[in-house]
């Protein structure tokens, strides 16, 4: 997993600037291990690395890439998490609502040619509700989705962190 890209653009006294891949960032568990990763990087680059980092970590985007004003925290990494799973459980239920409607379809059609029993009516309908629930359930999850990605809009876009070295 190759979270940090070398060569490092540009490095100071003060700071580094480091680009990054968001794929690899998604993927750490946790802000700290984040942190670690990011001690070991500049610890092989720089020979040494701060035990904690005192300074906001921030970065740039592909669309302002000389700009750091975004913030990189652990509330941003959680965040990030809480999208991933969005995405999979939208993915998930949309996929079960597709199922439960060719089923419908399919017990719909099998009854066309027949006569309506209370039963049928009862099972057709009672599968239409089943359906709209579905459907509520698939739209809360895209809902979501669409919330998240408004908060993390940058992130999605992240090129570059500015480390504090001090």
């Amino acid at each position: 997993m190759l979270l940090f890209k070398r060569p490092h653009l540009r490095a100071c006294e003060s700071h580094a600037d480091i680009a990054v891949d968001l794929a690899p960032l998604s993927q750490l568990r946790n802000y700290a291990e984040f942190e670690e990763l990011l001690r070991e990087e500049l610890q092989k680059i720089y020979g040494n690395a701060p035990a904690e980092f005192h300074g906001v970590i921030t970065y740039s985007t592909r669309d302002a890439p000389h700009s750091f004003r975004g913030c990189f925290t652990e509330r941003q990494l959680e965040t990030l998490h809480q999208y991933d799973a969005a995405v999979e459980k939208m993915n998930h239920l949309s996929s079960e609502y597709r199922v439960a409607l060719e089923e419908h379809e399919r017990l719909v059609e099998g009854n066309k040619d027949r006569k309506p029993t209370q039963k049928r009516i009862r099972e057709e309908e009672k599968s239409r509700k089943r359906l709209r629930a579905m459907k509520r359930e698939v739209v809360a999850a895209e809902y979501n989705k669409e919330c998240l990605s408004l908060k993390l809009k940058n992130l999605f876009s992240i090129d570059v962190i500015r480390v504090p070295l001090h």
